[in-house]
């Protein structure tokens, strides 16, 4: 259909994400790549589409200098992997990105989108420093540094983050959110795994995992309260 990728950007083991759409025929309508013309990797993890076709999707990035999305868009360099997320309408013209940087990373891994358009994303961060999601919004520093604390954090459809929370304990564990769903109430449902012993606000809580990579679902309504 006369539509190609570029060829991809950077020099080392740079490797540069897509994203295609098809038509229900199979037909290619448009393709977008993300790509930084200095040593970088960014990966796609995770794709949504709201009712309206536009596409979101969540990853991670690492790269010195900024990444030009188009449309006046763009990702910021950073020294270590900073989480994404990218609107893109149904033509695939980028609309807004978020990043998430974390002391020492953040990484993007599931994302979903609710009937409002608002959408949500989930992965994982490491900081011994709080970690803005703009707006005035922050995840706290991961509790025993540098262990790895789950993230979830909410936007609305211009890209606003509505509220952030992690997932931690009081030790080393490693905790990640994997991926996100909501249902027709705007309720947001995470899981991923775990070790160690997890607790929420207010009470709830979960066994001690005894081992690595437990499974865990939690349930958040549409404010963000478990």
């Amino acid at each position: 259909s006369s539509v190609s990728l570029p060829m991809s950007t950077g020099s080392g083991s740079g490797r540069n994400p897509y994203i295609i759409n098809y038509n229900a025929s199979g037909t290619i309508q448009w393709a977008n790549s993300i790509g930084s013309s200095v040593d970088s990797t960014e990966g796609d993890e995770s794709i949504a589409v709201d009712s309206s076709g536009n596409v979101y999707i969540s990853g991670s990035s690492y790269s010195t200098s900024s990444v030009s999305l188009g449309n006046g868009i763009s990702l910021a360099g950073g020294t270590n992997f900073q989480s994404y997320t990218i609107k893109y309408n149904a033509s695939g013209t980028a609309q807004w990105a978020n990043m998430i940087a974390a002391t020492s990373g953040a990484y993007a891994l599931g994302i979903g989108t609710d009937s409002s358009g608002n959408v949500i994303t989930t992965g994982y961060y490491s900081s011994n420093s709080t970690a803005s999601v703009g707006n005035g919004k922050f995840l706290p520093s991961t509790t025993a540094f540098p262990d790895r604390d789950a993230f979830i954090v909410k936007y609305n459809t211009g890209g606003t983050a509505q509220w952030a929370n992690s997932i931690s304990d009081s030790g080393t564990a490693i905790i990640k959110g994997l991926d996100v769903a909501t249902d027709s109430s705007g309720n947001v449902i995470v899981t991923g795994h775990y070790n160690g012993t997890l607790s929420f606000t207010p009470t709830i809580s979960l066994p001690n995992a005894g081992g690595y990579a437990n499974p865990f679902i939690v349930k958040y309504n549409a404010s963000g309260i478990v």
